[in-house]
C-alpha cells in the first residue's frame, strides 16, 4: 500500500469514527449508556486504525 492508498484508507475511518461519535452522542442522550459507550468505542478503535493507515505508506 502506498502512501496516497493509506492517507484514502485514513480518511474513510476518521469518516466512519465521526459517525459513530454522533451515534454515540444521539444514544446517550435516550439513556442507553451500553450502546453509548459501544459505539464511543468502536469510534476510539476506528480513529487508532486511521492512524495506523497514516503509517501505512512510510
Amino acid at each position: 500500500m502506498d502512501k496516497e492508498q493509506g492517507m484514502i484508507l485514513a480518511k474513510l475511518r476518521l469518516d466512519r469514527a465521526k459517525e459513530l461519535v454522533t451515534e454515540s452522542q444521539e444514544v446517550l442522550e435516550k439513556g442507553s449508556y451500553k450502546s453509548a459507550n459501544n459505539r464511543a468505542f468502536y469510534a476510539i478503535e476506528k480513529s487508532i486504525k486511521a492512524l495506523l493507515a497514516t503509517e501505512l505508506g512510510k
